[in-house]
């Protein structure tokens, strides 16, 4: 698997290089509103431009909880990471620090 990223237009595309992804992968792709390509038999899918609403549907899917302001969403996953000692796994910890770097850099950009 890997991002692809296709310009002019900056979009940004995941693809899966050994195979269609497994159904609960197909489901959290199509609930951050990635949409799969026509005739790659789900191997390719171009996920949705970075917004406040995408923000929104990614930290609602990785952590269960509804949530529109991206302060608290920080706040909430430095929370959760620095005192999730053997609670989360190795890679529960990764995505979570993933979506943190993600929001800190939409916020940043915002200015």
């Amino acid at each position: 698997m890997k991002f692809l990223r296709m310009n002019p237009k900056g979009n940004l595309y995941y693809v899966f290089v050994d195979g269609k992804p497994h159904k609960n992968l197909e489901n959290f792709l199509k609930a951050i509103g990635a949409v799969e390509e026509p005739g790659t038999d789900g191997m390719l899918w171009k996920l949705p431009k970075l917004s406040e609403e995408t923000i929104c549907r990614y930290f609602e899917q990785l952590t269960g909880i509804q949530q529109t302001d991206l302060n608290e969403m920080v706040k909430y996953l430095e929370n959760i990471l620095s005192s999730s000692q053997g609670f989360l796994s190795k890679a529960q910890k990764d995505r979570l620090r993933g979506l943190l770097e993600l929001i800190r850099y939409f916020i940043f950009s915002k200015g």
